[in-house]
């Protein structure tokens, strides 16, 4: 079963993000699954839409009012698999600069975890919550992001529940430019995480103290 790059793209994107890869069976080939909510069943569909030859069926809406779909298992998924997993547990890859190379990849991966620190008419800046990552995995994120895409990020340290976590940051210096690659492919159930038409980089101010919504 043949998968096209822009396919490659929207699965590196959402396993980034909130997708889960599943082997079926020890040795066997694995799957990808996505799910959302009730609120963003329109994203569901459109990611069904790009990987519908991969796909047994229709998103479908669970007890929980959560839409998912299921992928055939797959080699390639498996690949990912191998490379996005160590002792079942989500990792970013050591090569991650080599595989995070299209921007369909970038809007997926915001589209799932993403959002703007906005604040009306004169700040906006984004931010990724990878939280799921340690500090150095997401150094190789903002690595991949320069590297690739001319993207400047940082890495920020929050604390909740007495735990540190990390998540990335893309401030002025890179935010145009991700937003100008992550904005042609947003659905709109998701447009509120993009600043609004009228906020210019001209009227922008990042030394304002911002609100995050």
């Amino acid at each position: 079963m043949d998968i096209t790059r822009r396919q490659k793209g929207v699965l590196i994107g959402s396993i980034l993000g909130d997708a889960y890869l599943e082997k079926k069976l020890e040795g066997g080939s694995s799957s990808f699954r996505f799910k959302q909510s009730e609120e963003k069943k329109e994203y569901v569909f459109w990611m069904h839409d790009q990987l519908k030859n991969l796909c047994h069926s229709l998103p479908k809406r669970g007890w929980n009012r959560q839409w998912s779909f299921n992928t055939f298992c797959n080699q390639y998924i498996d690949s990912l698999r191998r490379l996005f997993y160590r002792n079942k547990v989500k990792i970013v890859p050591k090569e991650i600069a080599k595989i995070l190379t299209d921007p369909i990849s970038l809007a997926v991966w915001f589209m799932d975890d993403g959002t703007i620190d906005y604040r009306p008419k004169d700040h906006y800046a984004f931010r990724i919550a990878s939280y799921s990552f340690s500090r150095k995995e997401n150094e190789l994120l903002c690595n991949a992001l320069k590297i690739n895409f001319g993207i400047v990020a940082t890495v920020q340290q929050s604390k909740m529940r007495n735990k540190v976590y990390y998540r990335i940051y893309i401030g002025e210096k890179g935010r145009d430019k991700f937003l100008h690659l992550i904005k042609p492919h947003i659905q709109s159930c998701l447009s509120h995480k993009l600043p609004p038409n009228n906020l210019t980089p001209q009227r922008l101010d990042l030394n304002d103290r911002s609100r995050v919504f």
